[in-house]
């Protein structure tokens, strides 16, 4: 299902990834950037967390648009444990979980983590009609930082095929 160009970490043998529960609400909202238009119907169901010693270190959820199109989303860990496995162990549990064509948008320099992860940069064309217009809308978006100083956000779109669980 993945194909690993490098090894990538394995999080520490305490950190447990479980689905998320409404009580998880909060915690989920905290770790999520407060613009995220994720945050709107907010469906915890869809959501795995990484959890250690009763805290919750990370989220990703697996989303499914309009079409039914499935994105992997709110992909976030808390700023000290990243860098640890923490959200590659999530990733890879929700691919687990998953069957089918999954996608994803990242910034173009995340583009080699995620294709540590199986996952393989997609063109607008070969998209969902749902996920073409985010990422219009994301890359048009992306061309605004300079007009404030900062440096042009490219977003990209990648995509991988989870295999029926045996």
């Amino acid at each position: 299902m993945t194909n690993h160009h490098s090894p990538l970490p394995t999080p520490h043998p305490l950190v447990h990834i479980r689905p998320a529960t409404e009580a998880d609400r909060p915690a989920i909202l905290n770790l999520m950037r407060s613009g995220d238009f994720n945050r709107i119907n907010l469906n915890p169901a869809c959501f795995l967390v990484a959890e250690e010693e009763g805290h919750i270190i990370g989220i990703g959820q697996i989303k499914r648009h309009r079409d039914g199109a499935p994105e992997l989303a709110s992909l976030v860990v808390v700023a000290d444990r990243r860098g640890a496995g923490v959200g590659s162990a999530i990733v890879c549990a929700l691919l687990a979980r998953h069957t089918g064509d999954l996608y994803l948008f990242c910034l173009a320099e995340l583009e080699g983590y995620y294709e540590r992860l199986g996952f393989r940069r997609v063109e607008r064309p070969g998209l969902p009609i749902s996920l073409a217009r985010i990422h219009r809308l994301g890359n048009w978006v992306g061309r605004l930082p300079p007009l404030v100083g900062r440096p042009r956000l490219r977003v990209i779109a990648m995509r991988t095929t989870c295999p029926p669980s045996v």
